[in-house]
């Protein structure tokens, strides 16, 4: 089970770590350096230094074709993803 330290630890990590622009497409399967925040909910479902995984790339991308808001993303249109 991971703890919260090492959770934290791994989040302030990605927040200091060399980012890299990558077209959204190539998103699914790399590590975030920035959060992905559908709204509504508003429920955060990455957070910098978390992996996206198939099903949130999914979930996001039919938020985006749907031209639905999200937070967090750098870019607005989430043509492009920041990752580590």
């Amino acid at each position: 089970c991971e703890s919260e330290l090492s959770r934290s630890a791994q989040h302030c990590s990605a927040f200091f770590k060399e980012k890299k622009r990558i077209p959204w497409r190539e998103a699914k399967g790399k590590i975030a350096a920035e959060a992905l925040i559908p709204y509504p909910p508003g429920i955060p479902l990455v957070n910098p230094g978390e992996l996206v995984t198939e099903e949130i790339w999914e979930y996001m991308e039919e938020y985006r074709k749907k031209g639905l808001h999200f937070h967090g993303p750098s870019d607005a249109s989430l043509d492009s993803f920041c990752v580590l």
